[in-house]
């Protein structure tokens, strides 16, 4: 029988910021702390790179369905996007099809991947351009890849950087934003004062502020490596699972059914990814709550397998 396609799903924090209820502010890591973390990754992100973000389809259905004032709250990037779209002269069927079947320089491709909605491909390729050749990308362009260069979020530091230094064409999103945080009419009470959620958060609070410190101490002993082990161990996951068993016995039904609806569909995007190279080793990058339910789901399926983070960074 022929190998498996092999599959690492890395739980990180959100080294970029989190809009979640306990906060993680953007940390300065030097670059030279995630070497020997995208050393270890590299025999498992040789078939392809995934990180969480909107997938294109999730993307357009947001600006063909909410129009684009609501897109563009959504994903201020969308600018930038319709910009590199008009310097090319093609909408996003077109870039999405052009980019996935063609060949090009290196700015060309970072603004077709743009204008197809793939901003993670985009800086991959931006990258890849010299100075003459970024020069020559719309201004609105050329600031937004250049910031993007400078983000200090987990799906750059790790996704594109080891996508980049192996060669890959594109970086694979795979997260759905069709599902919001509630169904359409569905309110919720307030969760906080339920004295269980409650208790949770301060538990939450006390992980983060110790994770910070694991973070600053890892950083500057240049290794990334013993965080992500402790990150994606079954202690930390059993509390990120707890969270949703908390809500859900207070009464927080329709947001648990959203959160797996959009790990489904995650997973979902995760598989189609895979297609393309069976036996393939891919590498998933996402936010560390997600990783319990990504490998419940993906476990169940056939022709794949989980490797363990402990395994990869031992």
């Amino acid at each position: 029988m022929k190998a498996p396609t092999r599959l690492l799903v890395l739980g990180s924090p959100h080294l970029g910021g989190s809009s979640d209820a306990v906060r993680m502010e953007p940390l300065a890591i030097p670059e030279a702390a995630f070497r020997p973390l995208l050393e270890a990754l590299a025999p498992h992100a040789k078939d392809g790179v995934m990180v969480e973000a909107d997938a294109p389809e999730s993307v357009a259905y947001w600006a063909g369905a909410h129009g684009w004032e609501a897109a563009l709250s959504r994903y201020p990037w969308l600018s930038a996007a319709w910009r590199a779209g008009e310097a090319l002269g093609l909408g996003f069927p077109e870039a999405r099809q052009k980019f996935l079947a063609g060949e090009g320089e290196a700015l060309e491709l970072a603004l077709l991947a743009l204008a197809a909605y793939e901003p993670y491909s985009a800086l991959l390729w931006w990258l890849r351009a010299g100075d003459a050749e970024r020069a020559k990308a719309p201004l609105e362009v050329r600031d937004f890849l250049e910031r993007g260069t400078r983000s200090k979020g987990e799906a750059v530091q790790i996704g594109v950087r080891r996508a980049e230094a192996l060669g890959h064409r594109r970086i694979f999103a795979v997260d759905d934003g069709v599902f919001g945080d509630l169904p359409p009419g569905v309110k919720e009470g307030d969760l906080g004062s339920h004295s269980e959620v409650a208790r949770l958060l301060a538990r939450y609070r006390e992980h983060q502020d110790a994770l910070r410190k694991r973070l600053f101490d890892a950083a500057k002993a240049g290794d990334l490596r013993p965080v992500y082990r402790e990150e994606n161990s079954r202690e930390s996951l059993e509390l990120l699972m707890e969270q949703w068993r908390v809500l859900l016995r207070a009464g927080a039904r329709p947001r648990v059914a959203v959160w797996e609806a959009r790990n489904l569909a995650m997973a979902r995007n995760i598989r189609a990814a895979t297609a393309a190279s069976p036996g393939g080793r891919f590498l998933v990058v996402v936010g560390a709550s997600h990783k319990p339910f990504l490998e419940a789901y993906l476990g169940a399926l056939l022709d794949l397998e989980l490797v363990s983070v402990e395994e990869a960074l031992a």
